[in-house]
């Protein structure tokens, strides 16, 4: 419960807004999409898209953030649907800065003809736990979607920040070590991750969604050595470099081009 407190706490200094928001609302921004953040002509530097260029003039396309009885972004799931989706995920995943039906999660569905809930976004994706336990109660996903975000469980938050401390110093021994604290730790919490993914969805199809290497922070716990050694679901990797092409209105997030050329590289995964 502190962690989770502290990553709150984290939220709100950072005008975040993790999780699920408040069912049945209707919200015109969401955490960095505003229009302050909004330039024509913008270069991102955001990891995901640094160097794409804004060429939407999202001031002629307005859209809002619905949230349906769950307080997830999305339409209302259908427990008795043949076909369900699960996807958990981050900012990535909930479309931040562009429409719903824009977003991959949506083009997923319409694709692959599957109902879907997206349970996202998440700083820590551990923190899913809880409302991956209730939501599953009623809703049986056919397969269940893991997009990585920035950390695996809070443990990797502490590390991944006190790596950033050990750079400034050149710690280069210590950081040597906390590296390969992070992968046996960050490892055994996947394990441990799937174990429960795997209980509460007994009959899905599972697979990680992850940025290839190419697009990955020196601190990022997912490419940590060994951190994938005791995973048994499936991996789908994006080379975002390549897959993402425009800008959503907060200049920094895909835009609607990139999420149909994400969306489509998973389908082709999958079928």
């Amino acid at each position: 419960m502190s962690l989770l407190k502290a990553h709150e706490l984290h939220a709100q200094m950072h005008e975040k807004g993790w999780a699920q928001q408040k069912p049945n609302t209707e919200t015109d921004t969401h955490s960095t999409d505003n229009l302050d953040n909004f330039e024509l002509g913008g270069v991102s530097k955001h990891f995901l898209s640094k160097g794409v260029t804004q060429t939407t003039d999202w001031l002629k396309t307005p859209f809002t953030y619905k949230w349906n009885s769950l307080g997830l972004r999305g339409p209302e799931p259908n427990p008795s649907a043949d076909r369900k989706m699960l996807v958990i995920g981050n900012s990535l995943t909930l479309a931040q800065g562009v429409p719903e039906e824009c977003g991959m999660v949506r083009l997923l569905s319409d694709i692959l003809g599957y109902d879907y809930v997206n349970l996202s976004e998440f700083f820590v994706l551990t923190d899913c736990i809880e409302q991956l336990t209730k939501i599953t109660k009623t809703y049986k996903p056919s397969i269940v979607l893991i997009f990585t975000g920035r950390f695996i469980s809070g443990m990797d938050m502490m590390t991944s920040y006190s790596l950033k401390q050990l750079d400034k110093f050149k710690e280069e021994t210590l950081r040597k070590n906390a590296v390969n604290v992070m992968g046996h730790t960050s490892g055994q919490i996947i394990n441990m991750f799937e174990t429960v993914v795997k209980y509460n969805c007994p009959d899905a199809k599972y697979y990680w969604v992850m940025p290839s290497k190419e697009n990955v922070r020196p601190r990022d716990p997912y490419y940590a050595p060994g951190v994938w050694s005791q995973s048994n679901f499936q991996k789908i990797e994006m080379n975002l470099k390549e897959l993402v092409v425009d800008l959503g209105r907060d200049n920094q997030h895909p835009g609607i081009e990139s999420h149909k050329l994400i969306a489509n590289h998973i389908c082709n995964f999958i079928k």
